[in-house]
Order: C-alpha cells, then sequence, then structure tokens
C-alpha cells in the first residue's frame, strides 16, 4: 500500500513538472505548451494541474500544422488563392517548381525571368505571372506552359490579375498597363511619376491603387480622376483593397536603400480620407484582407501574425516563430489562416475554430485561469 502512495505522489510530482513547464511555455510556443500539458495528464490523469495546463493551452492560441517545408533557400514561396498549389522558386534560380498540397512535385520548369523573385496568381488559379530581373514579365499557365511575355521598361514589375482573372495590371514607370491573357496591350492608364511597387484593382473594376515611396496613389477608372495621398515615412508601400471595395489597406516596408522603418498599417476609404491605423511593434512584412469578415491580417519580419476585426479589435494574437511572414492567407470560411515564409522556407496553417471559442465570444484579453464547479458540469 505504500508503494502504491509513492508511486502515486511521483506520478503527480512529474505531472506537476509537466503541466509547469506548460504554462511557461504559454506564450513563447503554444503548441510546445500543449504537449507538455498532454503529458502532464498522461501521467497523472486525475491532476488538477495537468487539466488546467491543458485547457489553458489548448484555449489560449490557435495550433498549426506544417503544410511544407522546404531544405533550401527560397526567392519566393507562394500559395495560390485558392490553398491548393503552391509555388517555390530556389535562390538564385530560374527554376519554378509547382507543389501540391500533399508535397507532391506537379511541375519544374525555367522560366527565363532571370531569377524570378515573385509571383501573382489569377483568382482562379489558373494562371501566373513572374517578376525579377527581367523588364518582360511572363505569363504562365498553372501547367508551367508560356503563353506570352509582357514588355515593360524596367524590372520587378507588380501585377496582378483581374477579379474575373481574364485581364492583367501590371504597374510601369509612371503608367499602369491592362493586358489581355494573349499578352495585348488593352490599355495603357498614364499616372502622375512614379514607379509603383505594389498594385491593386477593386472587384468591381472602378478602382485601381497603387503603392510607391511613402504615397499611395488611387484612379478612378470611371471619371479618370486620380488622387495621391501620403500614409508611410521612409518606405515602399504596399496596397490591397477590401472584397467588399469599401476600404484600401496600405503598409510600409523598408528597404536597403531607404533608412526608415515604418510599422503601421492604414485602413483608408477611396476619397484618399485615414479610417484607422494599426500599430505594430515591428517592421510589417504582409498582409491580407478576409473573405467575409473583413479582418486583417497583418504579419512582421519577427513572425509574430496579429488578426484585428475591421474596427480596429485585436482578435488573434500567435507568434508562429517564422522567420518573418511573407504571405498571409485566410480559407474562404476563416476557419484557418496560412503563414508563408520565405526566410523558413515553410508553410503553416493555423486554425481559428473552435480552439478559441471563450475569447471569441467573452473575453477582450488572454484567459489565464479556468476552474470546474464541483459537479463538474461547468467551467468558470
Amino acid at each position: 500500500m505504500q508503494k502504491l502512495l509513492a508511486i502515486d505522489k511521483k506520478n503527480e510530482s512529474n505531472s506537476n513538472l509537466y503541466a509547469s513547464y506548460s504554462f511557461n511555455q504559454l506564450e513563447k510556443n503554444p503548441t510546445l505548451s500543449f504537449r507538455l500539458a498532454e503529458k502532464a495528464l498522461e501521467v497523472d490523469p486525475d491532476n488538477i494541474s495537468a487539466i488546467k495546463a491543458v485547457l489553458n493551452s489548448y484555449y489560449s492560441a490557435p495550433f498549426y500544422s506544417v503544410i511544407a517545408q522546404f531544405d533550401n533557400e527560397l526567392n519566393c514561396l507562394k500559395l495560390s488563392p485558392r490553398n491548393d498549389i503552391i509555388i517555390m522558386i530556389p535562390s538564385r534560380s530560374d527554376n519554378i517548381i509547382l507543389w501540391d498540397m500533399h508535397g507532391n512535385k506537379l511541375f519544374d520548369f525555367i522560366s527565363k525571368d532571370g531569377s524570378t523573385v515573385d509571383v501573382t496568381f489569377s483568382l482562379d488559379g489558373q494562371y501566373f505571372i513572374t517578376s525579377g530581373f527581367n523588364s518582360a514579365q511572363g505569363l504562365f499557365d498553372i501547367h508551367g506552359n508560356l503563353i506570352t511575355r509582357l514588355l515593360h521598361k524596367r524590372e520587378f514589375i507588380p501585377g496582378i490579375f483581374s477579379n474575373d482573372s481574364k485581364s492583367i495590371f501590371t504597374a510601369d514607370k509612371n503608367a499602369i498597363y491592362k493586358w489581355n491573357l494573349n499578352g495585348d496591350l488593352i490599355n495603357k492608364i498614364p499616372i502622375p511619376e512614379s514607379e509603383p511597387v505594389s498594385v491593386a484593382n477593386s472587384s468591381d473594376g472602378k478602382y485601381l491603387v497603387y503603392g510607391n515611396y511613402e504615397t499611395i496613389g488611387i484612379r478612378n477608372l470611371t471619371n479618370g480622376a486620380e488622387k495621391t495621398v501620403f500614409g508611410h515615412k521612409k518606405s515602399i508601400v504596399y496596397v490591397k483593397i477590401s472584397p467588399d471595395n469599401k476600404y484600401i489597406l496600405s503598409s510600409g516596408l523598408t528597404n536597403q536603400v531607404y533608412d526608415g522603418n515604418d510599422s503601421t498599417a492604414i485602413m483608408w476609404n477611396f476619397n484618399g480620407e485615414k479610417i484607422r491605423t494599426f500599430h505594430i511593434s515591428n517592421e510589417i512584412t504582409a498582409t491580407s484582407i478576409s473573405h467575409k469578415t473583413n479582418n486583417i491580417g497583418i504579419g512582421d519580419k519577427e513572425g509574430n501574425l496579429k488578426i484585428f476585426s475591421s474596427n480596429g479589435k485585436l482578435i488573434y494574437s500567435v507568434i508562429t516563430n517564422q522567420n518573418g511572414i511573407s504571405q498571409i492567407q485566410f480559407t474562404e470560411d476563416e476557419g484557418s489562416v496560412y503563414t508563408i515564409s520565405d526566410n523558413s522556407r515553410n508553410i503553416l496553417r493555423w486554425d481559428l475554430i473552435d480552439k478559441i471559442p471563450a475569447k471569441k465570444e467573452a473575453h477582450n484579453k488572454k484567459i489565464t485561469s479556468i476552474e470546474f464547479s464541483p459537479d463538474g458540469k461547468y467551467i468558470v
């Protein structure tokens, strides 16, 4: 009998130790925290500390799955809009490699773009365009077949497909071009003297928005009205438009040319008026807007992901442990979000449904304690 009591005491002690480690890792690494809590419960299933550790870690943050992990350094890693195709471009390479979400290589071909550094998918996932050390962007179908090249005056051309995936907008020096899928130039839209680094078009076809150094250009395609607004200091500006066409989201990114550090994302209306500013501790490297609720995902160079509601309320905050986030993408049902990192060479999927229901409905800040009722029917 004494021997059994000693074993129980040892199990309780070991369980408490794992539970303590779990609490210590809660903010640094939620997934490790949950694994330690599971171990605490495995050692002593009746230990209240172990049960609390499991519940605390389970409800404190979303969990992730590793969708893809690559060994070599990369120029670019992109996930398609439908979350079914991955494009991977090795460092200092013209090779473009397409994978499915199960790790199967689909195609491997040479783009001849002079070291491709970026790709942009069409919304239907059937085409993509490349950008690199080449003034002629490549337009490819999803099987890697070159359809045509789009000729420009400079390198590193930003581009985006129209909402119906039937045309392409590219931003060259002092002009935005509209192309069809055969590579024919449909329209040349003059813009104030600039060399845009990003471009976005509204899904209703009424507006083009482009980002420059420190400024944002807003072009009304219906009446030709043009507006330039200042929003970011000493940084190049990346822009997006919400799916419902209600607002513009801009973020500033500092590169080697500019001596600055802008860590803000700004929501604008199409009159160029600021609606809201999001302040982040570190330099912003990626943003995204969800499909249904217009939630805003912001990723930084330290691998932190923050998700805000469109009214500015912080909903989720996750430490991804990625070495910078280069792309954020919500699933259509907003139940998950993908974080993609060129530097970490991986894609993670974070579960946002059923993992933090209490935080969604009742708590503004992180849950730090959970208690059971004596009959075990309720949790406070």
